[in-house]
């Protein structure tokens, strides 16, 4: 790894860096740059605008609509939990106007 004789920095760090082996026609080397997600970079690759933008969009409406429902699934079971609450005080009700006590007709509430 000898270093070229040349003025320009980045030609310098090429030098450095080792070479990369050719690609193989098999596919071996499918994964090296990308990784994981290499199968969805060709896709893109190979798909137009208009299909590229309705994916993107579609991506980010997925998590939005899982985070709305969430959002409303949990605030129908803290109405539904209002609910029962009043048909509890319902229940109760009879019993708590028996057991208050009865006000004179003539006294007058303080102020």
């Amino acid at each position: 790894m000898g270093l070229a004789a040349t003025c320009c920095p980045s030609q310098k760090l090429l030098a450095l860096t080792p070479a990369l082996p050719p690609a193989a026609a098999t596919g071996s080397d499918f994964f090296r740059c990308h990784g994981c997600l290499a199968p969805g970079v060709r896709l893109f690759r190979n798909l137009g605008f208009s299909a590229m933008a309705w994916c993107r969009s579609f991506a980010f409406l997925v998590p939005l609509v899982v985070c709305l429902s969430a959002l409303t699934l949990t605030q129908q079971d803290q109405v539904d939990v209002a609910r029962a609450e009043l048909r509890g005080l319902d229940v109760v009700r009879p019993a708590l106007d028996w057991c208050r006590p009865r006000s004179s007709a003539g006294s007058q509430p303080r102020s």
